[in-house]
């Protein structure tokens, strides 16, 4: 029997990212760089933020910085320990790029899989299903946490590298929304067209790796995608579809596989 359940790993992860960000904090007031150097950083009269603070006041919250720090690399050990000692799975999980320790930590903890039980599940729980808005007032209807750390953490700094697996689903995705227009005519800016090609890579992700390797591993059943459970669509297949222009015929567009192999025209998949 595991010895630590995902809500001890959820506790030591979450108050990890809440010492890390009070630490990224702390730096910011002291005018430090996370390497302890000091931030080429002015303030309104022209000095430097360094010489605006107090002697005293410098040196006792550098004390309460260095006591951050050590707690951090406390928690960072105690996460590592969780994770090799009762998740099996994190070791798989970490064999992807871009998934370190602390990502894991998240999605271990945050994840049922068993609840998981398809696809559009997973993408609804992680806030990557566009009908899941929350209203002022209401609960809210996915893990706020889970999607910063995909798609801000996981998304952000490590799918927009040129050499990553899911970077062909960002191409693909950025170059449909150009030719639809995003950004182009001033109507919507181009970040907008480019957070959208991180959350659907995201999204591949999720259906093409995680869900199928995840279930699988724990003696899950594997629910075939949409497309081929009810459209009986295979993997790799193109498929097509009528797309109506005024003023002309109808004709067929392809769209982009789940292999993510036809990017010379590009599609909706899910």
């Amino acid at each position: 029997m595991a010895k630590y359940n995902r809500y001890d790993l959820k506790k030591v992860t979450k108050t990890l990212y809440d010492v890390q960000d009070m630490r990224k904090r702390m730096e910011g007031r002291l005018g430090l760089k996370s390497n302890g150097t000091e931030k080429e950083r002015k303030i309104g009269d022209g000095s430097n933020l360094r010489a605006d603070i107090n002697p005293e006041v410098f040196v006792s919250l550098s004390i309460l910085l260095e006591q951050l720090k050590e707690e951090e690399k406390v928690l960072v050990k105690q996460q590592k320990a969780m994770i090799d000692d009762s998740f099996p799975f994190g070791e798989i999980l970490r064999s992807y790029p871009g998934i370190d320790y602390k990502l894991a930590g998240v999605l271990l903890s945050e994840i049922d899989i068993v609840e998981g039980k398809n696809v559009s599940k997973l993408w609804r729980f992680c806030g990557l299903d566009p009908t899941a808005k929350s209203k002022k007032g209401e609960k809210n209807k996915y893990n706020k946490f889970l999607k910063t750390k995909l798609v801000g953490t996981f998304g952000h700094m490590q799918v927009t590298h040129f050499d990553h697996p899911l970077r062909p689903f960002y191409d693909a995705r950025k170059m449909r929304r150009e030719a639809q227009g995003w950004g182009n005519d001033g109507s919507s800016p181009k970040g907008h067209r480019n957070n959208d090609a991180i959350r659907y890579a995201v999204k591949m992700w999720i259906a093409k790796w995680l869900y199928p390797k995840w279930r699988a591993f724990e003696g899950l059943y594997v629910r075939p995608p949409y497309q081929e459970e009810y459209l009986g669509h295979k993997h790799g297949e193109v498929i097509s579809f009528p797309v109506q222009k005024k003023g002309k015929e109808k004709k067929e567009r392809k769209v982009l596989d789940l292999d993510g192999k036809k990017k010379d025209k590009v599609g909706e998949v899910c």
